[in-house]
């Protein structure tokens, strides 16, 4: 089970991940992307749909992880991430942040260590002990 979750933008997670040059990366296939920037229905009610595995879980009662979620306010997917924070922002714990700027690495190098600090990250206590010395 996972304590928190993070996301640059929610859309393409849907079926996996974007390098940021754009190829697909951990297992995300050309017909997936396509349906994706296509916005057909194909992957509506699957395994890959974080809308659907978010309402499940929400259903499930189980306990939830914490969600950080932030995009660009010029990026082509803001609608989408404006979408999902609406739909969901008031059933689970999300923190959500915009700012100025599009889909590129400047704007998810400028917002990673926001959201580094925002996990539930603490200091292995062997290596805190070290830095003590």
């Amino acid at each position: 089970d996972f304590q928190a979750a993070a996301a640059f933008q929610t859309a393409l997670e849907r079926v996996g991940n974007i390098a940021s040059d754009g190829r697909p990366i951990l297992g995300i296939d050309s017909h997936d992307l396509l349906s994706l920037l296509l916005e057909t229905d194909e992957l509506k009610g699957s395994a890959s749909d974080i809308h659907f595995k978010l309402e499940e879980l929400i259903a499930s009662g189980k306990p939830m992880p914490r969600f950080y979620q932030t995009c660009g306010t010029d990026d082509f997917l803001y609608e989408i991430n404006v979408a999902f924070r609406d739909r969901f922002k008031d059933r689970i714990d999300l923190t959500y942040h915009e700012e100025p700027g599009i889909h590129e690495w400047g704007y998810w190098d400028r917002n990673i260590q926001r959201i580094i600090n925002w996990l539930p990250i603490t200091a292995n206590s062997d290596a805190a002990k070290k830095e003590a010395k």
